[in-house]
């Protein structure tokens, strides 16, 4: 198994065990992001679940060196998150072919992201190429946005207090873009930056459903932070929904 290193802030004694991410889940911190993409209004064309057949990581918590009680809190991995059936969350999926020279309007609204309880929330998203996002810091002390990609322009910035925000946007597709804390190095989280709007994130029952999408040939990809994705090629019918099933069998070397 490959370990995942992530952080547990308590007190001064270090210590270090090993959990699953099962033992250790998170509660959501808002509404997360729709299982459903694709046109507003549009009828549904493509659903499925995506499922995990690989073995599931061991996540080694280390005891963050605070002395003073500053924080106190577990923070475990929301890399590999699945349900009693191996459903598995934050599973980004996207159409990469099919779409070539269509346009599509643009979104108006601006794409939520929040900082609290030393994490970013939701752990993955995707934003239509040009969308505005926001990242506001919720917590009672300064939190860091560093975004490395590798297409779109990089960004590095401190939001010192609680409420302090900034809005960005990527001008560029681009699968995927990780946006981290330089300063807590479990904090992390993925965005797709697609020119079109038929993706979708997983949900905690590992569903996702696409409206809207024209008749045609297309290639859907799953991605996901810590497995191999896989592609298949569909066709979608007028009038007709397609059921679509991902598994993912293979961790990331």
């Amino acid at each position: 198994m490959k370990p995942l290193w992530i952080l547990l802030l308590s007190g001064c004694a270090p210590a270090v065990f090993t959990l699953t991410p099962q033992e250790a889940m998170l509660p959501d911190l808002g509404s997360p992001p729709s299982s459903i993409g694709g046109l507003p209004g549009g009828a549904p064309s493509v659903r499925g679940v995506v499922r995990l057949e690989a073995e599931l990581p061991l996540v080694r918590v280390l005891e963050w060196r605070y002395c003073k009680p500053l924080i106190s809190r577990t923070v475990p991995s929301e890399a590999a998150v699945v349900d009693a059936e191996g459903h598995l969350r934050w599973a980004f999926v996207v159409v990469t072919k099919g779409l070539e020279g269509r346009t599509f309007e643009q979104p108006q609204e601006i794409v939520p992201i929040s900082i609290r309880g030393h994490r970013f929330w939701p752990h993955v998203v995707g934003v239509r190429v040009g969308q505005e996002f926001r990242i506001v810091n919720l917590e009672d002390h300064p939190q860091f946005v560093h975004a490395l990609p590798f297409d779109n322009k990089e960004f590095n910035l401190g939001l010192p207090g609680k409420g302090m925000d900034t809005v960005k946007r990527f001008q560029k597709p681009e699968r995927m873009i990780v946006i981290k804390d330089d300063v807590h190095p479990w904090m992390r989280m993925w965005v797709g930056a697609v020119d079109h709007p038929f993706f979708a994130v997983t949900g905690a029952d590992g569903a996702f459903e696409l409206r809207g999408l024209p008749p045609g040939r297309y290639t859907i990809e799953v991605w996901h932070e810590l497995y191999v994705g896989v592609k298949r090629e569909i066709e979608v019918r007028e009038g007709a929904l397609l059921r679509e099933d991902f598994e993912l069998d293979r961790m990331k070397e």
